[in-house]
């Protein structure tokens, strides 16, 4: 249940955004972060998405371009 409301989230918040995609190279592993987040509510895993997203366009935005791709990958962060 975990691994679908997290991948389901995910997908809703890229399909809404224009500049943010996943990262094919490096696609997210939903099983694993279902596995890591064991005890969470939904609530819980709703925020989570909420920051991966915030984060990954913190990350990209020192790219001034207009023609900026936000990506979210698997990649870990601190």
């Amino acid at each position: 249940m975990r691994q679908k409301i997290l991948a389901q989230d995910i997908k809703r918040r890229v399909d809404l955004a224009e500049k943010l995609s996943e990262n094919p190279d490096q696609p997210i592993n939903y099983a694993y972060l279902a596995t890591e987040t064991e005890g969470y509510l939904p609530t819980d895993l709703i925020d989570l998405c909420s920051r991966a997203v915030h984060e990954a366009l913190i990350r990209s935005s020192s790219e001034r371009t207009s023609h900026v791709c936000y990506t979210l990958s698997a990649e870990a962060r601190d």
